[in-house]
């Protein structure tokens, strides 16, 4: 703090901390400040239980356990709300000891808890209270703690709160609130709960987040089972267009590529049924070739195509996943520029896709298909991109280098 500066002036010139009221308390103005982001709150919240408690200044056994006891107005202790999400950051800055406690704590608070929450219900049972237990399981995995060291206990109540209490039983909150909640678990915690609940719950979830055009779950995989509800869903809704930025960047993500998923979405394209354009996207993000006949037959047999909304181009999404899939959909696209004269612009411009890519056999596809001087033309009209196929190829590895460097170095740029 510089000499002289009062704790006021040194708070507002914080970039973390803002003034969110100001009033007057015994006829003095007082400022209340708060951080700009919640976040912040429960970073340093946890960072202050973390040095206590590594130092030996705080009790994980008796002073912690004490936390669960300070709110009481439905008949059962829980945590309050700032500690319960500040555990999920501090437990990353415990040594293992302190974890091992941790965990020895949430195992035997549980069930007491539970027992005692019944209780005082006259037997009733309340699905909200599930929380206390999605907490005990946010701790346990956001801290690399060995999933063998997991009491059985606590294995045995994720397990029956995974199966018996859907996080979207009670309308809009529950499903907004599985993609908020789970965004704290590691990427081993989101697939196990997600993949642990009933089909037809995992089913209401996703056909939710279709409805909503919004998937907000990171690091979710979505195996065969989940495919299948997705493209059921498109099939029989004629009425739904997700917007390209949705399904691109928010669902394409989340699917699984194996054998299973890719025949699926290839059926989806052959069957013509309502958005099967759709089955496009997933396609080329596979870049599988045993979709590139599908993805010609689905081109040429389209009279007017209809752009999904919002596609910063408007080209066809059969031509972009060939391109996506690259060389081994050249022998077709040539194949088909030869037969089908009237797709000979379409199939150009994907072979001078993949070419920019640097391909050196869609350079040779082109050669053979084009007159020198159209070549020259396409030269021309591309210069800044139909460049040697060597330098294409460069080009292209020094942008995923950077690519590669930003992704290593992320925390640098925020």
């Amino acid at each position: 703090m510089v000499a002289g500066q009062t704790l006021d002036e040194k708070l507002e010139t914080s970039p973390l901390i803002y003034v969110k009221e100001s009033k007057r308390v015994d006829d003095k103005d007082v400022k209340v400040f708060d951080f700009v982001h919640d976040t912040y709150r429960d970073f340093f919240l946890a960072k202050y239980f973390a040095d206590e408690i590594n130092s030996g200044r705080f009790s994980i056994k008796q002073d912690y356990v004490k936390q669960w006891c300070d709110f009481t107005s439905y008949g059962y202790p829980c945590v309050k709300g700032a500690v319960k999400k500040a555990i999920i950051f501090m437990v990353d800055m415990l040594n293992e000891d302190n974890l091992a406690d941790i965990l020895d704590v949430c195992s035997r608070v549980y069930p007491r808890l539970m027992e005692h929450y019944v209780k005082m219900n006259d037997g009733f049972y309340d699905p909200w209270s599930i929380q206390e237990i999605e907490f005990a399981f946010e701790v346990a995995k956001a801290s690399n703690f060995p999933t063998e060291k997991l009491p059985q206990e606590m294995k045995k109540w994720i397990k029956y709160s995974s199966e018996n209490c859907s996080f979207f039983f009670y309308g809009h909150h529950f499903k907004e609130d599985f993609g908020f909640r789970t965004a704290l678990f590691s990427e081993e915690a989101q697939n196990y709960i997600f993949h642990a609940l009933p089909k037809e719950k995992k089913q209401n979830l996703i056909n939710w987040c279709l409805e909503q055009h919004t998937f907000s779950y990171s690091n979710l995989l979505f195996g065969t089972e989940e495919n299948a509800i997705i493209i059921d869903y498109l099939s029989n809704r004629p009425d739904i267009r997700l917007n390209y930025s949705t399904f691109y960047y928010n669902l394409l993500k989340y699917l699984e590529k194996n054998d299973s998923t890719v025949q699926l979405w290839i059926d989806f394209l052959k069957s013509g049924k309502p958005n099967y354009d759709y089955a496009a996207y997933v396609l080329g993000k596979f870049e599988d070739s045993r979709a590139v006949k599908p993805l010609i037959d689905a081109l040429v047999s389209q009279t007017k195509y209809i752009a999904i909304p919002d596609y910063e181009e408007n080209i066809s999404p059969f031509l972009r996943a060939l391109i996506r899939i690259g060389e081994p959909a050249l022998p077709l696209l040539e194949e088909t520029l030869l037969l089908r004269r009237d797709f000979r612009k379409d199939m150009l411009y994907a072979i001078i896709d993949i070419r920019i890519n640097g391909s050196q056999e869609a350079d040779d596809v082109l050669r053979r298909n084009v007159t020198a001087a159209e070549y020259e033309t396409l030269c021309l009209k591309y210069e800044d991109l139909m460049l040697p196929v060597e330098i294409c190829k460069e080009e292209r590895k020094q942008y995923l280098g950077w690519l590669r460097e930003i992704g290593e170095n992320i925390e640098k740029y925020f």
